[in-house]
C-alpha cells in the first residue's frame, strides 16, 4: 500500500539543496534527469547496497516528491539498488553516444511524430535540451 506524505511536512530536517556547479553538468549526459536523491535510512545502512563511486545504478521503488517546486527522490527501506554491469553500461554509454550524434539528437523519450514539440524552420539550428542551454559556455 502506497504512504502519503505530508507535503506540509519536511522529511529532510534543515538540508539544503546545493545546486550543481556548471562544470560538474558538463560531466552529465545532454539528454535525461538529474534529480536530487535522499534517503530515509541510516547511512551505514545504505552504504553497503551502493558499490563504488564511478559505477552505474539503477534505482528502484524511489518515492517521488516536490519540494520548493523542484522534484526529489526519496530512498526508503523499500527501494532496491541495482548494480549496472560494465558491459551494460558501456552499452547505454555507446547508445547514447550514437543517438546524440545523429542530426535531430531527439531524446529517447521522443515521441515519433514531432506533435507537440516545437519546431524551427531556421535550417542549421539543432534541437538544444535543457542541459545544453544551462551548460553552454556563454
Amino acid at each position: 500500500q502506497e504512504e502519503e506524505m505530508d507535503i506540509d511536512a519536511d522529511p529532510f530536517g534543515e538540508c539544503s539543496v546545493v545546486p550543481l556547479q556548471r562544470g560538474d553538468l558538463r560531466d552529465f549526459p545532454s539528454v535525461g534527469t538529474v534529480i536530487p536523491v535522499y534517503i530515509e535510512m541510516p547511512i551505514n545502512e545504505l552504504r553497503p547496497r551502493f558499490p563504488e563511486i564511478g559505477h552505474w545504478v539503477k534505482l528502484r521503488n524511489l518515492t517521488f516528491c516536490t519540494r520548493s517546486g523542484l522534484w526529489q527522490g526519496v530512498m526508503s527501506y523499500q527501494s532496491k539498488v541495482h548494480i549496472i554491469s560494465s558491459e551494460m553500461e558501456e552499452r547505454y554509454k555507446r547508445d547514447s553516444v550514437e543517438r546524440l550524434k545523429t542530426e535531430s539528437r531527439w531524446p529517447q523519450w521522443c515521441p515519433k511524430t514531432l506533435d507537440g514539440i516545437t519546431v524551427t524552420n531556421c535550417e542549421g539550428i539543432r534541437f538544444s535540451t535543457l542541459m545544453d542551454v544551462i551548460t553552454h559556455s556563454q
